[in-house]
C-alpha cells in the first residue's frame, strides 16, 4: 500500500510541476516539449507526441516529440 501512496504523491507533484510550467512559460515550443517530457514520466510512458491540425493543412505537424525514432516522426506528419 506504500507503494501505491509514493506513486500517488510523485503523481501530484508531477502534475503540480507541469502547472508551473504551464502558467510560466513565455516560449510555447518549450512549454509544449516540457509538458509532453513531464506528462509523459508521470504516466510512465516512454514516447509520445504532440500533434497540431491546423484546418488548413491536409496532415499533422508534430510540435513535439519524445522516444519516437525519425522515420516514426515523419509518418505523423
Amino acid at each position: 500500500m506504500e507503494t501505491n501512496t509514493q506513486k500517488l504523491i510523485h503523481s501530484f507533484g508531477a502534475l503540480a510541476d507541469l502547472g508551473q510550467e504551464i502558467a510560466d512559460s513565455a516560449d510555447f515550443m518549450e512549454m509544449v516539449r516540457t509538458s509532453l517530457h513531464l506528462l509523459l514520466g508521470t504516466l510512465a510512458i516512454r514516447r509520445g507526441a504532440v500533434l497540431e491540425v491546423p484546418a488548413h493543412l491536409k496532415g499533422p505537424t508534430a510540435l513535439a516529440t519524445w522516444g519516437l525514432s525519425p522515420t516514426t516522426e515523419s509518418t505523423t506528419s
